[in-house]
């Protein structure tokens, strides 16, 4: 999977890895500062009764836009 941007009207998303490997059921949002989140998720069958046996990974980061519109360097 390449590393893709996705804009939207006030964000911009860089996906560091496919969401397809990691169980739906395990995605979180953590924001690490006040323009930047992350994604992160459990990998597939390490999500059981609520808990990730392995840990969970980055599967995306996502930044506010700049004052002017554009998307800021990941």
């Amino acid at each position: 999977m390449k590393n893709r941007l996705d804009i939207k009207k006030t964000t911009c998303r860089k996906r560091v890895a496919d969401p397809k490997k990691f169980d739906k059921r395990s995605f979180r949002t953590k924001k690490v500062s006040k323009r930047t989140s992350i994604v992160i998720g459990c990998p597939r069958r390490k999500f059981k009764k609520g808990r990730c046996s392995v840990g969970t990974k980055a599967q995306s980061i996502i930044k506010k836009k700049n004052k002017d519109g554009t998307c800021p360097k990941f």
